[in-house]
């Protein structure tokens, strides 16, 4: 809810690790809800996937990014992928976030396609034939600490690698995201306690908190 607050995930060089894509395909995919009293403010990034050890990368080159901006309460969602800018929904496509209400975004590539998903309806959709190498994972943020996520609730933030979980609509997930199945395990798992230590994780390295962005009661399961 405030500067410098955000999670990062560290690189590895290894091909078998999170922090690598290459060319295959990937899904990227948590639950965001944006409280209803900043309707006047631009609300950041969800994640990005950079390689700046620093923090957030002010560019578009081999990194990818999902976040959002809103005008009097009326969002874009926007995405960083394939060596591009970013682009942008249209407000008259539907999709704009609400505010005061969970919402369940996914980026995912698919043979060359990388596409945006949001509640299970795709928004926005790039050609992606990008190799991603050795990146660090911001959750929270993108870009600079200028965008980081404002006012704020994301959970269940998911990395599954080598694997399009989602090629066309889909009903959103109504339970805990979970690991997977052997062969296709999430690299990376985390943000779904309610309570305890906000670096839980079904992953086996560290999670570094930037700030102090805290455990949240709200959850996106009923």
């Amino acid at each position: 809810d405030g500067p410098n607050e955000y999670l990062q995930l560290p690189s590895s060089a290894s091909p078998n690790d999170h922090s690598v894509f290459g060319n295959g395909d990937f899904t990227i995919e948590a639950f965001v809800y944006f409280d209803d009293t900043a309707e006047n403010t631009s609300r950041g990034g969800l994640w990005q996937l950079s390689t700046n050890a620093l923090g957030p990368q002010a560019n578009s080159t081999n990194n990818l990014a999902v976040g959002v901006y809103s005008t009097s309460g009326v969002g874009h969602w926007y995405m960083y992928a394939g060596n591009t800018g970013p682009t942008y929904s249209s407000h008259d496509s539907g999709v704009d976030f609400t505010e005061g209400q969970w919402h369940h975004v996914a980026q995912v590539r698919s043979s060359g396609t990388t596409k945006l998903y949001v509640d299970g309806t795709q928004v926005l959709s790039v050609s992606d034939s990008c190799n991603y190498t050795n990146t660090y994972g911001i959750i929270g943020g993108y870009y600079s600490q200028q965008y980081l996520l404002e006012d704020a609730v994301l959970s269940n933030f998911r990395i599954m690698k080598g694997k399009a979980l989602y090629t066309s609509n889909f009903t959103p997930p109504t339970t805990k995201l979970n690991p997977g199945a052997a062969g296709t395990r999430a690299r990376v798992l985390t943000c779904f306690n309610t309570t305890g230590t906000i670096t839980d994780a079904a992953s086996t390295f560290n999670i570094t908190v930037n700030g102090n962005p805290a455990p949240s009661s709200e959850t996106p399961f009923s």
